[in-house]
């Protein structure tokens, strides 16, 4: 009788074992299928839709003076290693170069900051002229992206689908006007667009652009996309070690950015 009730015993505290085990690996895949930033609608089929088509754009905000130090930069270093059949760079900049894609938005200036003109003329244009890319980038000239990273990352979605991609911010003023809740993508590490989101605002970007509350260039442009696209810049967890902000203090005292991951910023980052 005292025998087997110890096996009793034991078989009870096994099956509880067991279903310890059991339980805390299902909530750990649950767990991590929340946190992505989003599930293919087919396995693999992201990486074939890239490999076959040149469908990123990375869109380069600079000047005619930058261009000439970042700018040769960014040709000397990370665009090299940019598969261009894959992907196409051009430069924002009033200015002209043998050697590089520019394009030259009427009636922007360059030395405007924030550049928030320039980043809603720059987005006019790619809406009306290039709605043959899956991917728009719109990233500044002092950031060094890992290219091969980032096409991984571009494997695991589907861009038809709505995305508004880059590193969470939300607001640090009240005079910002950030609702409570709402997230917009910082514009150091990059901000990624895919052609669903495109798509919502071809035709449509100018509409908000009389209702603009601040100066800052990458809050209003993500407050105009939430409020004609209703898509927000994702809150994944997993997107803030793509596009991560990172402030250090600098011996002046000042705040500087520096960012790590598939995308860094300023120059000067480390990745992770």
């Amino acid at each position: 009788m005292y025998r087997f009730a110890m096996r009793r015993i034991r078989e009870s505290f096994l099956n509880l074992l067991i279903g310890i085990l059991l339980g805390n690996k299902i909530g750990n895949v649950l767990l991590k299928r929340q946190r992505s930033v989003c599930e293919n609608k087919v396995a693999g089929s992201g990486s074939e839709k890239l490999r076959h088509n040149a469908s990123v754009l990375i869109g380069i905000y600079s000047t005619d003076e930058l261009l000439q130090t970042r700018g040769r930069a960014i040709m000397d270093t990370w665009y090299n290693s940019v598969d261009k059949n894959q992907a196409e760079i051009v430069f924002f900049a009033n200015s002209t170069s043998p050697k590089m894609n520019i394009v030259q938005l009427p009636g922007v200036s360059d030395h405007d900051y924030p550049p928030q003109k320039k980043s809603f003329r720059a987005l006019q244009y790619i809406l009306k002229n290039r709605k043959d890319i899956h991917w728009y980038l719109r990233a500044d000239d002092d950031i060094v992206i890992n290219w091969s990273n980032l096409q991984q990352f571009l494997f695991s979605l589907d861009h038809e689908k709505s995305y508004l991609i880059g590193a969470p911010g939300f607001g640090k003023h009240e005079e910002d006007f950030i609702q409570e809740g709402f997230a917009f993508c910082m514009g150091g590490p990059g901000v990624l667009m895919s052609k669903g989101l495109l798509d919502k605002l071809r035709g449509r970007i100018n509409e908000c652009q009389n209702s603009i509350l601040t100066e800052h260039e990458d809050i209003e442009l993500s407050r105009c996309i939430y409020q004609l696209a209703e898509t927000m810049c994702t809150k994944a967890t997993d997107v803030q070690s793509y596009f991560y902000q990172h402030y250090v203090k600098q011996k002046s005292g000042t705040d500087a950015q520096n960012s790590y991951g598939r995308n860094i910023h300023p120059a000067t980052g480390r990745k992770s």
